[in-house]
């Protein structure tokens, strides 16, 4: 376990930042600047006691941080497990889809397994520590489960909860008509707006995403910038790759590895068993990995969730009885946020 200096991320909480920042805690500090930017950047580990006291000084007289609070908000504990690292951050924002029948008169609904996602998730971040957890097998009379023996019993300092819902498409095939054209304008315009909002600019800062494209289309936006591809387009190219093409030869790459996301769902065809997918135009999802066909484990055409190794792609089909699960999370450590995009096929 390490102690980390939090400097940037209660500077950044506090408005202190931009051009002039280092100047400023500079001057009424008397830090050296070299010092206070590898400081700032995590690349300095020792601290005077001296040193200690002006930060705490500055906090307290320019960010109007409360003394009780200080030198301890200063530190903190690199997490050692993924759980305390989610539970670490002082801000939680959440965001699932919704759907509604056509006209006014019917309410938004979310998936059963989204909301048993989000309950669940809410569960293990906000439960207070004292608590045992959880195994599946006493779970297993009641429905859906989630293997619980992984919990972090220490402390959440999680104060701040804000959720999001988005609009997901409806489950008609996208075929081209006005209407659904004017739906997926609609489904780009909401969920940028949304994730805009839930990104906004603060330090320690949690964001959880759940499902997928066919249910989220946050989770789009959010893999697209990690992963540096161009949303809501089918050939799934990174955007270095883009710029030394013409537009006209944006189309599915032969290759599966020029794909800029090591990871696709692959949709369902049209009816299958009951089950319908929204045939979304995504950089993650679609109804074909590569132009040319690729074998992938046993099968590359059927749905499920496919996933980039050293050797090649394999697949995890999509069963009516199970499903697997992508989880993908973004940590930028000198501000202390998170991003966590997770959800079933």
């Amino acid at each position: 376990m390490q102690v980390r200096l939090r400097l940037n991320e209660l500077l950044e909480r506090h408005n202190v930042s931009g051009h002039g920042r280092i100047a400023l805690v500079s001057n009424a500090t008397g830090i050296e600047r070299h010092k206070l930017s590898r400081l700032l950047e995590g690349g300095e580990d020792k601290v005077s006691l001296r040193q200690l006291a002006a930060l705490c000084r500055f906090l307290i007289e320019h960010c109007r941080v409360d003394p009780k609070e200080l030198p301890g908000a200063l530190f903190s504990l690199e997490p050692s497990r993924f759980l305390a690292l989610l539970r670490s951050t002082p801000s939680l924002r959440t965001c699932f889809g919704v759907r509604q029948q056509r006209g006014p008169e019917h309410s938004p609904w979310a998936a059963g397994a989204d909301a048993f996602l989000h309950g669940k998730m809410l569960e293990l971040l906000l439960r207070p520590p004292a608590f045992d957890p959880v195994s599946t097998e006493e779970h297993a009379a009641s429905g859906p489960t989630a293997e619980t023996s992984i919990i972090d019993t220490g402390y959440s300092e999680i104060r701040h909860f804000h959720q999001e819902q988005v609009h997901a498409a409806s489950v008609e095939r996208v075929n081209g008509t006005e209407f659904r054209d004017q739906e997926l304008a609609d489904l780009h315009d909401d969920a940028t707006r949304v994730y805009a909002d839930l990104c906004e600019e603060i330090a320690g800062r949690m964001l959880l995403i759940l499902g997928s494209v066919k249910s989220n289309p946050v989770c789009e936006l959010s893999i697209a910038r990690i992963f540096s591809a161009d949303p809501w387009t089918e050939h799934g190219l990174a955007l270095a790759a883009m710029r030394t093409r013409k537009s006209g030869q944006l189309v599915l790459p032969d290759d599966p590895a020029e794909r800029a996301v090591p990871f696709f769902i692959r949709y369902r065809d049209g009816d299958n068993g009951g089950w319908r997918d929204p045939h979304i135009p995504s950089c993650y999802a679609g109804l074909q990995l590569a132009a040319r066909k690729v074998k992938c484990g046993r099968n590359s055409s059927r749905p499920g969730i496919y996933y980039e190794t050293p050797d090649g792609w394999e697949a995890v089909e999509w069963k009516a009885d199970g499903d697997a699960a992508i989880v993908l999370y973004e940590y930028d450590k000198l501000k202390g946020n998170v991003e966590v995009v997770m959800g079933g096929f």
